[in-house]
């Protein structure tokens, strides 16, 4: 699936962004945006990604229980979002994983652009409900709430941690 966007406000020289389902093919390409968000969390000090167990994760796992959108500009891949499915219901619930892109497209409408993606291709899939726990820590969070409460998102529950 691939779709343009057009940004008049991107600050490239690129006019159009490719956006497109991934595949485990894909995994290179995803790495380095998982590693970039996790240096960007509040689990930044807490964790590290441990690459061959995540990338043979990845592989097992996108086009089976994850989904994975990205967003390239030219043969740069700058965003993703990505979910997986609990089926264990009578409807199948998408629950969100990661949503993110690099800090200069942040402020463009790219986020609505792969949210609107992500509900349309669960939707598609039988999803009946589509839960976002936001637990980052970034300082975006409360963006994204604001852009996810325009789609008809609604606070369901919280998300706590404790630190062992």
């Amino acid at each position: 699936m691939n779709i343009a966007l057009q940004h008049k406000r991107l600050p490239t020289s690129t006019s159009a962004i490719d956006i497109r389902l991934a595949t485990p093919d894909d995994v290179p390409l995803i790495m380095p945006l998982l590693e970039q968000f996790r240096i960007e969390s509040a689990w930044s000090e807490l964790v590290t990604i441990d690459y061959p167990r995540a990338e043979a994760f990845l592989r097992r796992c996108i086009g089976m229980t994850h989904t994975y959108i990205l967003a390239f500009d030219g043969d740069k891949c700058i965003g993703m979002i990505s979910w997986h499915l609990d089926a264990n219901m009578s409807n199948p619930i998408a629950v969100i994983d990661e949503t993110f892109m690099l800090a200069p497209y942040r402020k463009t409408n790219l986020g609505r652009k792969l949210v609107a993606l992500a509900l349309y291709v669960a939707r598609c899939d039988g999803v009946k409900f589509f839960n976002f726990p936001l637990a980052s820590g970034m300082k975006q969070t409360k963006t994204y709430v604001n852009m996810l409460r325009k789609f008809g998102a609604r606070p369901v529950g919280v998300i706590m941690c404790v630190i062992l």
